[in-house]
């Protein structure tokens, strides 16, 4: 805020050019400007007449004080690091009222003269790039930066999108679990939104990549909606479906224990047959 002191104290403007403290204020200019320095690490140069923002530098640190030398050809800022930066003011040249040798000149100068030999006649079969394509980001992206969980999930497991890359409604799903929004996404479904879901799970569900996050999402979706009374036969054989896997899966997992309670028991054997005759040979070594 700035106030006149002369007229009695009478506030002549609130200035916000920082979105940081303020922490040093300098003339500049013989008074006709002054310099403010902020946490921010940026320096505002400040018109007097009407305090209009005509000027602004950064600096590798938030700003603790800042000067102005007194032919304004420097501006000098101590940092929160405890070093100080001497920055030289670029003087713009103003030929009959025109601004020659601006930043924006020597841009354009620089651009025309690498251009100049980046022109080139594309050979017949060359397929040629556009370069001024930018990256499309994808609905579920969107979804989840706005904090929409619901939607995120619908746009993965959409049919096409899970026919085309199943992978994506699983990264969808991670990171609704890391974002402790799983719970959110799942509720609250109609019966087709319900029946997709379920399409997903029940045909990935042996995926060993998908596994670990499915089985979680399987559990959830038991305990919100196989209780309901008003299920569609859809629905429900969709469960079905869903619980006989889980069985086979159950059962593969005690196979495979068991074989490999057979392997631990026979690898433990060899080890102690090969210790055993190196025991005995040494014996007969020490005999004769």
């Amino acid at each position: 805020k700035v106030w006149d002191i002369t007229a009695g104290g009478r506030m002549l403007t609130s200035l916000s050019p920082h979105h940081k403290t303020v922490t040093c204020l300098c003339l500049a200019d013989g008074g006709e400007a002054f310099v403010s320095g902020s946490l921010d690490r940026q320096a505002k140069r400040i018109s007097t007449s009407d305090f209009s923002v005509t000027g602004s530098m950064s600096f590798p640190s938030s700003l603790l004080s800042v000067a102005v030398h007194p032919n304004n050809n420097y501006v000098v800022g101590g940092m929160a690091d405890g070093l100080v930066q001497i920055v030289e003011r670029s003087k713009e040249k103003v030929v009959d009222g025109v601004t020659v040798d601006s930043s924006r000149e020597r841009k354009k100068r620089n651009d025309s003269r690498y251009l100049r030999f980046t022109h080139f006649t594309p050979a017949p079969g060359d397929i040629i790039i556009d370069g001024q394509r930018r990256g499309h980001e994808a609905k579920h992206d969107t979804y989840l930066r706005k904090f929409e969980y619901t939607k995120a999930l619908d746009s993965a497991i959409n049919p096409y999108v899970q026919r085309k890359s199943p992978e994506v409604a699983h990264t969808v799903l991670y990171e609704l679990m890391r974002r402790g929004g799983l719970e959110i996404a799942l509720a609250g479904r109609d019966e087709k939104s319900l029946v997709l879901l379920l399409n997903y799970v029940v045909k990935n569900f042996t995926d060993s990549r998908f596994q670990g996050v499915l089985i979680h999402v399987a559990n959830m979706l038991v305990d919100m909606y196989l209780a309901k009374n008003d299920n569609s036969e859809g629905v429900k054989k969709l469960f079905n479906t869903l619980e006989r896997k889980l069985e086979r899966k159950i059962l593969y997992d005690e196979e495979i224990t068991k074989l490999q309670g057979c392997l631990d028991l026979l690898l433990a054997t060899a080890d102690i047959g090969i210790q055993s005759s190196r025991i005995e040979k040494e014996l007969l070594k020490a005999k004769t």
